[in-house]
């Protein structure tokens, strides 16, 4: 069910399988595919030359959900307020996943509350996976080249020219 509202269950309603369920969401994708090619005879008989070029853009926003629990943003308040100055506490939300705000992190799934202790206070707090919503890309263009030259009937030369530049990414 991935935490999506079953046929007839209205969105935020709670079911066995998540805390809140959601209407599903189709994901954009766009690809934008384009070039081409070219050649012939520079001098007839002679020296030709080839070229070709292709570009693939593909843009797309993909949902990832962790493969761990973390404390949700209520977890990290209560942990602030509970260990206050603690560094860990101050690299949990600095760094961890609700640290970064890009594709707007969420709790997913059911929370559950984990007591955390540092040998004096305990305190329940909030865990959860967390999803997250971001842009992904994929740019590849291609290059080629070629050029004879027929410098007798005996002797040929040619070159070959050929480049790749790929860019991905993954939003997680």
């Amino acid at each position: 069910m991935q935490g999506f509202c079953p046929k007839g269950i209205a969105a935020g309603t709670t079911t066995k399988f998540a805390t809140s369920c959601k209407t599903p969401v189709i994901p954009r994708y766009v690809e934008n595919r384009f070039g081409g090619t070219f050649g012939g005879p520079v001098i007839k008989d002679r020296v030709w030359f080839f070229g070709s070029y292709q570009n693939d853009r593909q843009r797309s926003k993909q949902t990832a959900t962790s493969g761990g629990i973390t404390p949700t943003p209520d977890g990290l308040n209560i942990l602030a307020s509970a260990f206050p100055n603690n560094s860990a506490v101050t690299a949990l939300k600095t760094f961890v996943p609700y640290g970064i705000k890009a594709g707007n992190p969420s709790p997913s799934g059911n929370i559950t509350n984990q007591t955390v202790t540092n040998g004096t206070t305990s305190v329940s707090v909030p865990f959860a996976f967390v999803s997250r919503t971001a842009g992904t890309l994929n740019d590849d263009t291609q290059i080629t080249g070629r050029g004879d030259w027929q410098i007798s009937s005996k002797d040929r030369f040619f070159f070959r020219y050929i480049y790749q530049d790929s860019l991905n990414s993954f939003g997680s």
